[in-house]
């Protein structure tokens, strides 16, 4: 794949068959791959997670996810959107989100509210994403994690 910069049609990089950057053989693009996908409009595929023990006030959040397979990782985005005048709260080691894609190896996901984050846990066995604890949280929440998922 040779990606061009726009207006003079120049190489930028150029990857072989498996994604790796010709000129060095050392740098993974992944994310670059990752990043054209987008950049053509694949957004991955649309889930709707649904969590456990995970609780609020008001009328229940919006709560919307995506993943993105590719290269034998899987990119995942939860989205938690408290209801108007309401807030979610969560426990570390209690609340999760099943995970509908394989997951290889124990790692961590990242949940982000505000200029506030912190880290959870993602279990291979279980193919949960363990949050880390929200108290009271009243801005929308975007979790994220990447995994192995070969």
């Amino acid at each position: 794949m040779t990606v061009v910069s726009p207006g003079t049609q120049q190489p930028i990089v150029q990857t072989d068959q498996r994604g790796q950057i010709d000129s060095s053989g050392v740098v993974d693009s992944t994310w670059y791959v990752f990043f054209q996908g987008l950049l053509n409009g694949d957004v991955g595929t649309a889930w709707t997670p649904v969590p456990t023990s995970l609780s609020f006030s008001g009328s229940a959040p919006a709560i919307t996810g995506f993943y993105y397979q590719n290269q034998g990782f899987t990119d995942f985005w939860i989205r938690i959107i408290p209801s108007s005048g309401g807030n979610v709260s969560a426990t570390a080691g209690t609340s999760y989100f099943d995970l509908p894609f394989t997951v290889s190896q124990d790692t961590h996901c990242t949940a982000v509210s505000g200029f506030a984050g912190a880290l959870g846990m993602i279990d291979a066995n279980t193919k949960r994403a363990y949050i880390p604890t929200l108290l009271n949280v009243t801005n929308p929440i975007t979790i994220t994690g990447r995994v192995v998922s070969q």
